[in-house]
């Protein structure tokens, strides 16, 4: 009887001692990265181009706001991949139709017009499960026969992190971000991290652009280079 109690004993502290350490893991503080990770509101994760002689494409994902505001805080968040197609001319009696295939999978849909030039445009959900991106096609309804191929390049391939490129966007910034994060009510700004190049120019170098917004007009922002996390040029408004 003795020995059930003594083991009834030692399976109670056991138990508490667990409880104790997981508490003890809980109030670790967190990182100053961690903290800033938090308050991501657009992180780009993909970026894929495809072109032929006359056409072009571009497939990125971003993780992002769900009403996309800036306004310092961060709302809800969801993961969309875009597609947008750019092609000589889109006939207005034309459907055109999309088939994106990665190295575990294929998807498809159809295409919309955008507001902005000669550009089609889709919103596709979950394609990470396609793995690394390959192709994509797209069909014109006026001409099925003939589909448009374009092979997907990896621009990411070889850059730093979205992660890596906070932290160089953060040591840039550092004694400006320390001195907000300490201040009461701690920092009031939303961080957007994203994979740009020359709107204008698809063959233009890109870079991570890394930006602290507290609203449209209240911003401290960098151009990274892709690779290394080195600042190329940085911005402050106001």
């Amino acid at each position: 009887m003795a020995k059930k109690k003594l083991l009834i004993i030692a399976v109670c502290i056991a138990a508490l001692t667990a409880c104790l350490f997981g508490f003890a893991a809980c109030d670790e503080p967190l990182t100053v990265l961690e903290q800033l990770d938090e308050k991501v509101s657009s992180r780009q994760t993909t970026q894929y181009i495809g072109q032929t002689d006359d056409a072009h494409v571009s497939v990125s994902t971003l993780d992002r706001e769900t009403v996309f505001v800036a306004d310092g805080s961060v709302g809800d968040m969801e993961t969309v991949t875009s597609v947008i197609v750019t092609l000589p001319q889109i006939a207005e009696e034309s459907t055109y139709t999309y088939a994106l295939r990665g190295a575990d999978g294929k998807v498809e849909g159809t295409l919309s017009r955008s507001v902005i030039g000669n550009r089609l445009v889709a919103k596709i959900e979950n394609a990470s499960a396609l793995g690394a991106l390959q192709t994509l096609t797209v069909t014109d309804s006026a001409a099925p026969d003939a589909p448009i191929t374009f092979e997907l390049a990896d621009k990411m391939e070889g850059a730093i992190t979205p992660l890596q490129a906070l932290d160089a966007a953060y040591n840039h910034f550092k004694a400006e971000i320390d001195a907000e994060l300490a201040a009461e009510g701690g920092m009031q700004r939303e961080i957007y991290i994203r994979f740009v190049n020359g709107k204008t120019d698809m063959d233009s170098e890109y870079y991570w652009y890394v930006s602290f917004v507290a609203d449209r007009n209240d911003d401290m922002s960098v151009l990274l280079d892709p690779l290394t996390g080195e600042v190329v040029t940085s911005r402050v408004r106001p």
